[in-house]
C-alpha cells in the first residue's frame, strides 16, 4: 500500500475558538481528538499523519504547499435549536472528497447511536450568497469537515469520547485509502 499524507486539522484555532457551548470550547475539544487521531494513524506504516493548526488560510497553505493526499478539518457542531442532534460530514463534491466523506460517515453512524444527518456539500449561506466552505473549496487534495455530534445537544454530549471519535475518524480514513488501493 502507498504511503498516504494524512493532514489533521483541529476545528478553528487559539484565537477563533467555536462554538462555546455547556462549558465546553470546540476548539480545545477537537484539538484533543485531532491529537488522539494523529496518535491512531501513525501506528499504521503505511500512514503519514501530520497535525496542521492555524487559521483557516495557514490550514489550507501549509496543506496545499506540503501535497498532502487527504484532508480532515475536525468541528463539533453546535446550533440555538438544542434539540437538533445528529453526526454529519462536509465535502467539497469532488468524487475522492465524496468517497472519503462517506467512509467516515459510515463510521461515525456505527460508532454512535445518532441521527444520520449524512454527507452533505459543503455551504456557507451568507449575504444573500451560497459558497462552498473556503476549507473544501480551496484545499487541493480530498478534504472533510466532520461533525460528529452537536455540542449544544445534552444527548449528543453523551457520546464526546474524544478517543472513540479519533478511533470512528481513523477507521474511516483507513477505509477510504483501502478503497482506494483496490
Amino acid at each position: 500500500m502507498k504511503n498516504y499524507k494524512i493532514a489533521i486539522c483541529p476545528g478553528h484555532y487559539k484565537f477563533q475558538k467555536g462554538a462555546r457551548v455547556n462549558g465546553l470550547i470546540e476548539y480545545d475539544e477537537t484539538v484533543v481528538i485531532a491529537d488522539k487521531l494523529y496518535t491512531y494513524l501513525n501506528d499504521y506504516a503505511f500512514c503519514s499523519a501530520y497535525f496542521v493548526a492555524g487559521s483557516l488560510r495557514t490550514k489550507v497553505k501549509d496543506i496545499n504547499t506540503k501535497n498532502f493526499d487527504l484532508a480532515i478539518d475536525i468541528h463539533l457542531n453546535s446550533v440555538t435549536a438544542k434539540h437538533v442532534s445528529g453526526t454529519e460530514t462536509l465535502h467539497s463534491g469532488s468524487n475522492n472528497s465524496m468517497l472519503l466523506a462517506e467512509k467516515i460517515q459510515d463510521e461515525l453512524v456505527a460508532c454512535f447511536e445518532l441521527v444520520d444527518r449524512g454527507m452533505k456539500k459543503g455551504y456557507f449561506e451568507g449575504n444573500n450568497k451560497k459558497r462552498l466552505l473556503y476549507f473544501l473549496r480551496a484545499t487541493k487534495c480530498p478534504a472533510v469537515i466532520p461533525e460528529p455530534l452537536f455540542m449544544s445537544n445534552k444527548f449528543d454530549l453523551e457520546y464526546l469520547d474524544h478517543e472513540l471519535i479519533s478511533k470512528c475518524l481513523g477507521l474511516g480514513i483507513l477505509s477510504y485509502m483501502r478503497e482506494l488501493e483496490y
